[in-house]
């Protein structure tokens, strides 16, 4: 199944609720559909929905007409996430993000779309698909453009974002890499300024990252951690 079938028949799962008109594909999936539209998809596939609570309730909602087996709440984030298939879907409302330093977890809220699509890492990764009709949405005006062109960049100023949370440089590092990408200038530049901050992240969440990295990229990975001034950062294989 792609995610135009899985919009499909979702999009009849909701139609005349109240959330036809504010659900939407989000992130790694509408990226991964744009590069290769035929696809299946595997794993996670992100739903926002631009109503207070609207993750869970969608969630909620959706639970027995898929027949799921089960249903996950995390209320202190507002997502959800239910199995169906091979696919596990995963909910939130949209939301906006208020970061405190040396804290990767920030304190959420309800916001807009364009407030949960500006707090996206990757301009790459805050595309969106309306469920309702399979429009692509570029809220940040450049998504598209840097997904054709092969470009990693952040939505926000970087040296913010990579602040907020030095996970993203590594998510960077994995992206460049998996897609042979390159990164922005002022993206990359930041990635070196905010080397540091690096230390603060646990070595699982470390890993987790790099055992995404393709092990024919092994060369050009140990490279650009080199380039970057990564001292602190060792490849897994």
């Amino acid at each position: 199944m792609n995610l135009n079938e899985l919009r499909l028949f979702l999009g009849e799962l909701i139609q005349n609720s109240e959330f036809a008109s504010k659900s939407y594909f989000a992130g790694g999936c509408v990226r991964d559909f744009i590069l290769n539209p035929a696809a299946d998809i595997n794993g996670d596939v992100d739903i926002c929905v631009e109503l207070s609570g609207g993750g869970i309730a969608l969630a909620r909602f959706l639970q027995n007409r898929l027949q799921a087996r089960e249903l996950v709440i995390h209320k202190s984030f507002g997502t959800a996430s239910i199995p169906y298939k091979n696919l596990q879907l995963e909910f939130v409302a949209t939301r906006k993000e208020q970061y405190f330093a040396g804290n990767r977890y920030p304190k959420v809220e309800f916001g807009t779309l364009t407030d949960d699509v500006l707090r996206r890492d990757f301009t790459i990764n805050a595309l969106l698909m309306f469920i309702a009709t399979g429009e692509i949405l570029d809220l940040c005006g450049k998504g598209l453009s840097d997904l054709k062109n092969g470009i990693i960049r952040t939505v926000k100023d970087a040296n913010l974002s990579f602040k907020e949370d030095p996970l993203r440089m590594l998510r960077a590092l994995q992206f460049t890499l998996r897609f042979d990408f390159t990164i922005e200038e002022n993206t990359y530049k930041a990635m070196q300024i905010n080397a540091p901050a690096l230390k603060i992240l646990s070595r699982k969440a470390i890993q987790r990252e790099l055992h995404k990295i393709p092990k024919n990229k092994k060369s050009e990975a140990k490279q650009l951690i080199k380039n970057l001034g990564w001292e602190i950062i060792s490849l897994p294989f």
